[in-house]
């Protein structure tokens, strides 16, 4: 490299002559073995924790998937096979199903339901977006949740008209928009 004087008036550019001396260390780099994608592991946090309305069974996130656990003491197990990550999950009134986010980056977000019993699932949107905290109405036949507006994780794509919406659980017709303010809503027990 080179320091170099320069003249505003003239432009006029002359070289800086210097010398250096210096005396380095080398060192062999530290380097530690790492397995990027374990068979097994040990989960180390849990979120989007939920009880049951019968207080029976915990559902969670860990790990970017849904998973049930019996309470008190049972085995958490993995409520889907899916490739997609999986998130906020809310028990019907009856517990009888959940609602959840799932997403992945070529299909984006999209808002599931899951039949705790029988495992079947469907999806309750149908539009691209990115859709967050679903909840039931007490009655099951309804569902409110947030769609975001874009981020720079997610990105902007499909994210107009954001804010809380309101839905019919019995089918994928996108919902009415409600609200451009607000997030995790829910219903009130009337």
């Amino acid at each position: 490299g080179k320091i170099s004087s320069i003249n505003v008036k003239s432009k006029a550019v002359k070289e800086i002559p210097f010398q250096v001396s210096a005396k380095h260390k080398m060192a062999e780099t530290v380097r530690f073995q790492q397995d990027a994608a374990p068979e097994k592991f040990q989960a180390k946090a849990i979120r989007h924790t939920i009880t049951s309305p019968d207080g029976k069974t915990l559902v969670f996130n860990a790990v970017g998937h849904i998973w049930k656990m019996s309470l008190p003491n049972g085995t958490a197990k993995r409520l889907t096979d899916t490739p997609d990550f999986e998130f906020e999950p809310a028990f019907s009134a009856d517990g009888s199903s959940i609602v959840f986010v799932s997403w992945n980056d070529e299909g984006m977000g999209t808002i599931m339901e899951m039949n705790i019993v029988s495992g079947t699932t469907k999806k309750l949107t149908s539009k691209k977006g990115i859709y967050r905290t679903p909840n039931y109405s007490p009655d099951g036949k309804q569902i409110v949740y947030r769609k975001e507006g874009g981020n720079y994780h997610q990105g902007f794509l499909h994210s107009k008209k954001p804010g809380l919406y309101l839905k019919s659980s019995q089918d994928n017709n996108e919902g009415e928009l409600l609200t451009a303010e607000g997030e995790y809503p829910k219903f009130s027990a009337d």
